[in-house]
């Protein structure tokens, strides 16, 4: 889990029978091994993912056709699903999206469309790499795997280190000698073991955000935001449309304030905010009003005193800002989102109720009274 970012899966997928390119970056959570050798996957980026490989073809479901599924040149949102068959060609597919078809994306650039569950949204062209793209893209996998690579071990020293405080507490100073003490004792190495990590994703954001992770200027972007929702005229108000994005110019990208400053280094971090998400003891407060605190403590700007937070999990804490009486039901909040090759860093702004399966990125600002279910929401959207 710590290490999923990493492209050097790949070869563990190849080994498993999957026709896939080392310039591919492939989270492996999706891909089982009875699945894996019908995968086509080259010069794409693909995120967690479902897929179907074997097609009914009688009414009575008795008789299945297995189909391979390609993917080239093109970007795969969270929690996308495909189905047996599906080709999908220079596309970009948002996250919650259900393929059912083949997405075809000519020299043309003209958009093709994916079905979600309450809307469709456009697939963006990708700009068709040329021969000369190759070497130059070659030479940047192989140092952006090597930054990955001496990130991931530093790590997982790091994370090892971290135990050392929970081992103490157990080992040397309480020493628990019933299990009824063992209970309250490992009860209070999980307090522990959280406190240290919140500690240690404050460091890692530190070094990944630099100093914005201290969250002011995110403190700053949500009193402008709420500043102009008390002056605007509610009457006035419309729904905003922002298509998904293409993916932009690499050499632009890395010029731009909202990419990170070092992209190996941030994805390290979020593979790290992953793991420690899935073992911390937080999920037992939410629901509760301690969250709110446990929220502020990671770097998040919760404004007002009123905030109700059921999951999902959280990335770039500093970059997101919660409004009075919001209500997070199972959804995911995040301030980047990911094109290929290209990381973009923004704030994000959510008010109102989202309900199960929203998926709110970065350079969002949601102020529906009610959001979702299963909604993905980029840019502006409001009532």
């Amino acid at each position: 889990l710590v290490t999923c970012n990493s492209r050097l899966w790949n070869i563990a997928l190849m080994a498993h029978g999957m026709d896939i390119d080392m310039i591919s970056k492939v989270f492996i959570n999706g891909c089982t091994p009875s699945k894996v050798d019908l995968l086509s996957i080259k010069r794409s980026f693909v995120s967690t993912f479902a897929c179907d490989v074997s097609e009914v073809l009688d009414e009575e479901g008795g008789c299945h056709e297995h189909k391979s599924i390609t993917i080239a040149d093109s970007s795969i949102g969270f929690s996308v699903v495909l189905d047996a068959g599906v080709s999908i060609n220079k596309s970009v597919v948002p996250p919650q999206t259900h393929v059912s078809s083949n997405l075809v994306n000519e020299d043309d650039g003209t958009p093709q469309q994916a079905h979600q569950h309450d809307a469709d949204h456009a697939c963006g062209g990708i700009r068709p790499r040329g021969d000369d793209d190759d070497d130059d893209n070659w030479r940047h996998q192989i140092l952006h795997e090597l930054q990955v690579t001496v990130y991931y071990v530093l790590n997982l020293v790091l994370l090892f280190a971290s135990l050392m405080p929970s081992y103490e507490v157990w080992m040397n100073w309480c020493k628990p000698q019933t299990s009824l003490d063992a209970t309250a004792v490992l009860m209070l190495c999980l307090i522990v073991q959280t406190c240290v990590w919140i500690l240690t994703l404050r460091l890692l954001g530190l070094m990944t955000y630099g100093w914005q992770s201290l969250g002011a200027s995110s403190s700053q972007h949500g009193h402008a935001i709420e500043t102009e929702l008390k002056t605007r005229n509610p009457r006035d108000a419309t729904v905003t449309a922002t298509p998904f994005p293409s993916s932009p110019d690499q050499d632009d990208l890395r010029r731009s304030r909202n990419a990170p400053w070092n992209v190996p280094l941030h994805s390290v971090y979020l593979g790290f905010s992953f793991a420690v998400q899935l073992w911390w003891i937080l999920p037992l407060l939410w629901g509760t009003p301690m969250m709110k605190y446990a929220m502020i403590t990671l770097g998040c700007d919760v404004r007002g005193r009123r905030l109700l937070y059921f999951g999902n999990r959280l990335y770039d804490f500093h970059l997101l800002t919660f409004a009075d009486r919001t209500i997070v039901d199972e959804s995911h909040v995040t301030g980047h989102y990911g094109v290929l090759q290209s990381m973009t860093l923004g704030r994000c702004y959510v008010s109102g109720v989202l309900h199960r399966n929203c998926f709110v990125m970065a350079n969002s600002v949601v102020r529906d009274e009610q959001s979702g279910p299963n909604r993905v929401i980029l840019g502006e959207e409001q009532t």
